[in-house]
This record gives C-alpha cells, sequence and structure tokens, in this order.
C-alpha cells in the first residue's frame, strides 16, 4: 500500500493516521469500512457519509418539507415496503403534517386516478419514492407528469439510483424531482475549476470520483488540523463543504464519529441542478 507523508500526517489509500502528540491515536477511513483498527474503536472517524441508511436520508428530507399532505409509492417488494415503513414513521414525526399514505404499486403500476384520490387541489402534494424497481418509478412519474393543472406534485427520493437512469431529465424537471445525495459539484466554483486544472496539469486527465473524494476528506481533516483546535473540537462548528463533499460530523457515545453530511439537490426547469441542503 502506497503512503505519503503530509506534514506529519501519514496517508495512504485506506486512512489518514494522525499521531499521538498531535490528536490522540485517531484513524480517519473513507469508507468506515472497519480496515483500519487503532486498538480505539471510539476514537475513530468515518470520513464517508452515511448515505446508505434509510433513516439518516429520510430525516435530510424532513429539512425541506413545508405543509401539505405525503404519498409513499412502493413498488410492492419487501424491500420497498420495509424501506416505505420506515419513511412513514419518520416522517409522520413533523409537526405540520396534514396527511400521510403509501400507495403501492398492482401488477407494477400505478395508475393516475390512484393519486388523483388522494391528492386534494390548490395544495402541496408531496411524493416520496421508496421504489426501487425502474417500471414502477416510470409508470409513477408518467402519472404524475400527466395530473390536471389543478392539482400539482413535487416528487422526492431519498437517493437518485439506478431506476432513474432512463427517466427523461424534462420529465424530472417538470415535476421538480429532489433528491439525497452524499455527492454535487458546481462546475462554476472557482475552487471546482482550480482543483480541475491542476489535476489535470499533473495527471493529465480528468479527477475519478475516488480521486476528487480522497482529495475532500484529507482537504477537510488537514484544514481542521489547521486551526490548531483538536480535531474532533473542530466537528462542533458545524459543516464544510469542499469540492463535491459535504462534512458534517455527529457521534454517538462508544460509537464511530460518522460524516452525516448529505445534500438535497433539485432539477430546475431549465434541467440545471441547484444545492437546496
Amino acid at each position: 500500500m502506497t503512503q505519503t507523508v503530509v506534514r506529519g500526517y501519514t496517508v495512504d489509500s485506506g486512512s489518514i493516521t494522525i499521531p499521538d502528540a498531535i490528536n490522540s491515536n485517531i484513524a480517519i477511513t473513507p469508507n468506515g469500512s472497519g480496515d483500519v483498527d487503532l486498538g480505539n474503536g471510539t476514537g475513530d472517524i468515518n470520513c464517508s457519509s452515511t448515505l446508505e441508511t434509510v433513516d439518516v436520508k429520510t430525516s435530510t428530507t424532513k429539512k425541506v418539507y413545508s405543509k401539505g399532505s405525503i404519498t409513499i409509492v412502493t413498488d410492492g417488494s419487501d424491500e420497498s415496503n420495509f424501506h416505505a415503513l420506515k419513511m412513514s414513521k419518520i416522517l409522520s414525526e413533523i409537526d405540520s403534517l396534514e396527511q400521510i399514505n403509501v400507495l403501492k404499486a398492482v401488477d407494477g403500476y400505478i395508475e393516475k386516478e390512484r393519486f388523483l384520490e388522494l391528492f386534494k387541489q390548490l395544495t402541496n402534494n408531496w411524493v416520496v419514492l421508496a421504489a426501487t424497481d425502474n417500471v414502477v418509478v416510470s409508470d409513477a412519474l408518467n402519472s404524475l407528469i400527466s395530473l390536471p393543472d389543478s392539482i400539482s406534485a413535487k416528487v422526492f427520493s431519498i437517493d437518485k439510483g439506478r431506476a432513474f437512469d432512463k427517466i427523461d431529465n424534462n420529465k424530472l424537471s417538470k415535476l421538480g424531482f429532489t433528491y439525497v445525495s452524499d455527492r454535487y459539484i458546481d462546475e462554476s466554483s472557482m475552487f471546482t475549476k482550480i482543483f480541475n486544472q491542476q489535476y489535470i496539469a499533473n495527471n493529465f486527465t480528468y479527477p475519478t470520483f475516488y480521486a476528487t473524494k480522497g482529495f475532500d476528506i484529507t482537504y477537510d481533516i488537514l484544514m481542521r488540523l489547521a486551526s490548531g483546535n483538536d480535531l474532533k473540537d473542530t466537528f462542533k462548528n458545524g459543516s464544510s463543504y469542499r469540492v463535491e463533499s459535504k462534512f458534517n460530523y455527529s457521534k454517538k457515545l462508544f460509537e464511530i464519529t460518522e460524516n452525516k453530511g448529505l445534500f438535497i439537490i433539485q432539477y430546475n426547469n431549465d434541467l440545471t441542478l441547484t444545492r437546496i441542503k
């Protein structure tokens, strides 16, 4: 495994190890795989966002809810139904929530009339997709995009998975499609432009996802250390944003410190993307 020393910090493809004299033997891992163990699990830090947890992603979605009813769409599979149940429990905690429904696909389809039975005119109708089946997702979006003008619906997903790969972006933009992600890159940002330029100058190609993620993690940690404060004390200062990553650390007693930095991204009418949170 290749290692590089950056001003006293050992950096390799698996972790950043901070010397005892600086931060008391802490292992910083990019993926929380547990491959790096310094014998003190409560001192370890997982820098990758906890995107894989439905709880965290659904809780993040709550931050953009204003008022109206919520309809959770499932494809009828055990996994989808389980996720819908967890989402329903979390979203039902919203004080201003008027109503929450779960709509299951029948034979892989959800007819527009089934949405119309639940939706109210001249109000906010929020649709959260818990389905992962591409046929169900496509059919649900087609039904929603053909609703009467008097009824509007805003569509959310806790991630933009493979089920959306073949969905026309024009449809997503018309529905104001909004999703949770651990990545967001603003190509117009000066920080992004400088990073890309310097990476290309040194490597003669554009940076990969892993190259950018590795840079973001290393840069974020070193910037925190440069403050002169204890590393974990810097986590109390709120979120930080790098090239395409967000870092918002949280720790429970006797557990690994985890990055819960997630973006909420929305499609605009002109097919561009906006970071809402």
